[in-house]
């Protein structure tokens, strides 16, 4: 609405409320009454959408803290409150699965194979499973190996070798798996 009036904003939700706050409060703009309110009707529904992105992740620190599973699955390089909160309500316990590779089957994080007469083949990653928990898992595998250089301990040489060798999302699917069958085993296994 606003571009068709030729009032453009730079990417980005700060600057985008800024530029309606300013469009708003000038009086010597050229726009009509039904644009002027609908900049405050988008500044009120950011406000609204704040404050729910607030009570929403005090929420899930209250929940974070008061579940001694979920700070276990944070310790885990990578999971953090929201990650931990996610994983330990959409996966549930260690004992709903055998081992941590059937985690991460489940999550969508392994290879498809197909074999037969004793041979094996390996396709591309899966992806069936819980969308949501395997995106968070890839973000937070971006998130570690972006950080990967600063540290100089097994796991991250390990990653470092990864991506070295692999493409960078290549290299976090691998690490997206790894970092599922950790947590499966640091979940009061």
């Amino acid at each position: 609405m606003f571009a068709e009036e030729a009032f453009i904003f730079p990417i980005g939700i700060i600057q985008l409320r800024q530029g309606i706050v300013a469009l708003v409060a000038d009086a010597d703009a050229q726009t009509t009454i039904l644009l002027r309110r609908l900049g405050s009707m988008y500044l009120e529904q950011l406000a609204a959408l704040q404050r729910w992105i607030h009570e929403l992740a005090s929420e899930i620190a209250g929940i974070f803290k008061r579940n001694e599973g979920c700070q276990r699955l944070a310790t885990v390089p990578g999971i953090g409150p929201l990650v931990a909160t996610a994983l330990f309500s959409g996966v549930g316990g260690p004992r709903q699965f055998k081992n941590g590779w059937q985690v991460a089957a489940w999550l969508g994080l392994t290879p498809r194979q197909q074999s037969s007469g004793g041979k094996s083949k390996l396709g591309g990653i899966t992806k069936h499973g819980d969308t949501y928990l395997r995106t968070l898992l890839v973000q937070c595998a971006r998130a570690v190996m972006r950080f990967v250089g600063r540290r100089d301990d097994r796991h991250s040489r390990w990653i470092k070798a990864l991506m070295q060798r692999r493409h960078v999302s290549v290299a976090a699917i691998a690490l997206a798996n790894k970092t599922a069958r950790i947590a499966w085993g640091s979940d009061g296994q």
